[in-house]
């Protein structure tokens, strides 16, 4: 129960916090690793797309968008800004990008 506790805290202190994730969803169900599905912070991300002079509409820009949300997670693995906050566990390994929110009905 206090891990799962600890996992919620990641999800609602760190990753929510990034104005580029909206929703995020952690897996981990006591292994080695966690993955995670995130739907990302729209607004935010087209304002990052624009001042950084990408196009959401091609491959470049979207490549981009993905390593851009790869940094965000990664400030809180080993050598990140907020490494050691939780177990290196906890932060995800795999992560899917989603287009809608989650819902009651999704």
């Amino acid at each position: 129960m206090a891990r799962n506790i600890a996992r919620k805290e990641l999800k609602k202190q760190s990753l929510e916090q990034s104005p580029f994730i909206d929703q995020v969803m952690l897996y981990n169900n006591q292994s080695q690793y966690t993955v995670a599905l995130i739907v990302p912070g729209k607004e935010a991300i087209i304002r990052w797309v624009k001042d950084n002079k990408f196009s959401i509409n091609n491959t470049d820009g979207q490549k981009a968008v993905l390593k851009m949300l790869d940094g965000e997670i990664n400030k809180y693995k080993s050598g990140g800004v907020y490494a050691g906050q939780f177990p290196e566990r906890w932060i995800p390994s795999a992560v899917a990008v989603l287009g809608d929110g989650f819902t009651e009905q999704k």
